[in-house]
Order: C-alpha cells, then structure tokens, then sequence
C-alpha cells in the first residue's frame, strides 16, 4: 500500500472570501502548472469575480504566485495545454487554455520561425551592460535603424513582433585567445525586454532597447501572505524564489543553509527581494543569475583563490580605504525560552587590528528573532564583521572588457611601480560591473566596483 506524504498548502481557501475552485495539473518543458478558478462572492470584500490564476512549479512543492487570466471569466476551471505537434491545421504549436465559454492560446516560441527570432548583431551601434548585487542587471542597447529596416519587427497592440515588450535579449560577448589568436565568444546573460525608443533626427534613426534580467521578477508584490513555521533556510529560500516564478536556483552545500527559522512571513503588498534578502542576511549569503539564468547564491570567504589577475594593462585605477566602520558586532537573536526574565540569546565578534588601529570602539548593534541559539548568533556576527571589514575597501579599476566576469568574483591586482604607479598589490572582490561597447569608437571596456575579499 503506498504511503502518501502531506505537502505544504499551496494556497488556503475559504467559502467567505476567495474560494479557490477546480484546480487542473499539466505538465509540459519541466514545470508544472496548476490551474485555479479564484473566486471572491463580494459578501465581505465587495469585489466580485471569478477567473483562472495560473501557478507554476519545478518540484509540486515549491509554487509560484502565478498569473491572472482576468480576460477568461470562469466558474468551472480552465485546462492549459501545450501542443508542439498539432494533427491538423495550420496553427503550429500553440499553448492553449480552455475555459467552457472561451479557448485562448499562443505560439510557441520556435527558433526558426522570423516573427519569434531575430538577429541583431550587424545592427548593434553601442551598448551598456550594468550589475550591481540588490537589483536585476540591466543592458542598454543602441541599434541602427537606417531606412526604418526594423521598423515592421516592433510589436504593436494585437500583432506579435521579434522586437516587443517581453521580448528576451540574449547577449553574447567575445575576446581573442590562443596562439595564434582566434576569436572566442560566450554568452554573458539573457534580459527581458522593458523598453523600446525610437530616436531619429535628420541625420539618424535608431532603436534602443532597455532590458533587465529575471531577476526582476523578485520585485513583484506578494499577493497574498504567507506563513511558513520550522522550515529550513534553505526551503525558505527556494519558496521566495518559486512565488516569484524563479525555478532554477543553486544553493551552496553549507550548514547554514540547513539552520532551521521558527517562523518567516511573506506579507501581502511586500517584494519577494524584500524577502529573499531578510533570508540571505540572515546568515550572509549573496545571490546572482548566472549566464544561463540559474540564480546562485553564495558565502562569501576571504580565502577565496581569484579568478583573474590584472597588472599594467589596468587603463584607469583608483585604490581607497577608509577606517569608518563597525569594529564591535553585538548580535541579540530570540531570547531563551526558559530562564530569568532578562535573560538574552546573543554573541559578540571583534576586530582586534583595528581597535589598535584606531583606538576607538565603534559597535553595531544588530537583532534578529530567526536566530534561536548563540552560535547562530556568533555566526551572524561573524558575517556582520567581515561585512564591516569588505566595504571598508573600496577600489575602482577600468580595463579591457571581459566577458568571463561576474559578481562576487575574486581578483588580484598589481599596479606598476614607482614612479609610473603606486606599486599596491591586493586581492579584492567584485561588486560591480560596467560595460560599455561602442562600434564607431572602437570602445570595449569594463568598469570594475571592487570591495574587500
């Protein structure tokens, strides 16, 4: 006899306020997607309606916020189909969702087809690519337009184009290596496009383009609250990162990840990045996406080997520090269950160097009530100082564009000597990143934002 296992509710329902009614399951490219009719009768809220959300997952555990269809009005549930070989007609492969009164669906994405893919490179002007830790990374691109070439491949209301609002920008950047020299290109990362201008003058036309990774997807506001209670770091992290439609995540084998949170919420109207950093913080992780949209996360250590070394060829640099910052971390978790009214749950991390440094004692005060025991605390200090003691360096070099980077990243560099440079060596970390392309200017360089390892 099979034993069935209980999972997490997806989302509670009730006969007074939202019902949620007739749920479909299909599965089609590696997620699962689950149909609902939500429903709200007016009785306390006042709002009446009634249409599918569609949620989504990669494991039936961890689901998504999903999607509205307010345009398919429901009561008896809607079935999403994907169907990449029709029988017959001459629809092509088309996702469907069927209610009893309507039929909706789309083409499915197809490299082939000249209305869903399109290449731009011999059009690509000048582009812009930024990253920064705390936000989506975000790529300008300046396209030539003579003639009004792409005119006709921009999407309009109701007539679906390559260049439209959605739309993904794959970007691909090169360098020479091996001997003799030969042209290698990689792929730096995937965006979503979120703007499209024309620009024209008498003596120009061009497009340009302004897309943002999906990272954007965290900045979307929680529709409903959640709860959750004695869920691990890691699972908590994983569902923040599904309710806001991210599947593909990579999680470094650590014990923090495996620390347990007594209680975490997921309020209505607060971002998911509002959420996944209240996790991250907890224990000082950072996040990514990588150039195949898997979102990491890692630990940062000051024992990290670098990935890269640069001497002389650096174009511009600038290497400061400055003694400004906490040397003192005080952290106070949840107080003990048992024990005297004043007892307190906390621990303490200290930089010795520079108290004999500067001769001050500069604290910081942190609280955080998901650390239950103290050597959760000691290690959240821990993190906090070594926090204090990265961005007490701060450094800035410009060099030759490098697609190989990333965030995070550990570089060493080695400055020219005397009289030319200032002769520093130090290895730092990547905070972020610049690049700028410009094919009239011959201009391929890279602005690194570099911080402590």
């Amino acid at each position: 006899m099979p034993l069935w296992n209980l999972g997490v509710a997806i989302a509670p329902a009730t006969t007074t306020a939202i019902m949620r009614l007739a749920p479909r399951l299909s599965f089609a490219d590696g997620l699962y997607t689950l149909s609902c009719v939500e429903a709200d009768s007016g009785n306390l809220t006042g709002s009446v309606y009634s249409y599918p959300r569609l949620r989504q997952s990669a494991d039936l555990v961890h689901w998504s916020n999903g999607t509205i269809l307010p345009m398919l009005p429901c009561s008896y549930g809607a079935v999403v189909l994907a169907v990449a070989s029709p029988a017959s007609g001459s629809a092509g492969p088309r996702s469907y969702v069927l209610t009893m009164p309507t039929i909706a669906s789309a083409p499915l994405f197809q490299s082939s087809n000249p209305q869903q893919f399109l290449d731009l490179s011999p059009a690509v002007l000048a582009y812009r690519r930024l990253e920064r830790p705390g936000r989506p990374a975000r790529l300008e691109v300046l396209l030539d337009n003579s003639g009004g070439s792409y005119n006709a491949l921009v999407s309009s209301a109701g007539s679906y184009h390559p260049l439209g609002l959605g739309a993904t920008l794959t970007l691909s950047e090169g360098y020479y290596a091996g001997t003799p020299p030969s042209p290698t290109q990689i792929k730096t990362g995937s965006y979503v496009l979120s703007q499209l201008h024309f620009l024209r003058s008498p003596q120009e036309h061009r497009l340009l383009l302004v897309a943002s990774d999906r990272t954007r997807q965290l900045d979307l506001l929680a529709r409903y609250q959640n709860s959750y209670n004695g869920q691990t770091l890691a699972f908590l992290i994983s569902e923040v990162c599904a309710r806001a439609g991210l599947f593909t995540i990579a999680l470094p084998a650590s014990d923090q990840l495996s620390q347990t949170i007594p209680s975490f919420l997921i309020q209505a109207g607060q971002s998911y990045r509002a959420a996944l950093d209240e996790l991250c913080n907890t224990y000082g992780l950072v996040y990514f996406l990588d150039q195949d949209e898997v979102l990491r996360f890692r630990e940062l250590s000051s024992s990290e080997t670098p990935v890269w070394s640069y001497q002389p060829e650096i174009e511009l640099l600038s290497i400061g520090s400055s003694d400004e910052r906490a040397n003192h971390i005080i952290v106070s978790g949840k107080p003990p269950v048992s024990g005297p009214p004043q007892a307190l749950t906390t621990a303490e991390s200290y930089d010795d160097l520079h108290l004999q440094q500067v001769g001050n004692e500069r604290l910081r005060y942190h609280i955080d009530h998901k650390l239950t025991t103290t050597s959760q605390c000691a290690q959240k200090a821990a993190f906090l100082l070594a926090q204090e003691q990265r961005a007490a360096s701060r450094h800035r070099i410009t060099v030759p564009l490098n697609p190989a980077l990333q965030l995070f990243d550990a570089v060493m560099l080695t400055d020219s000597l005397a009289p030319t440079g200032s002769g520093q060596s130090l290895t730092c970390r990547i905070s972020g990143l610049t690049v700028r392309y410009g094919a009239q200017q011959g201009l391929a360089e890279m602005q690194l934002e570099l911080e402590g390892l």
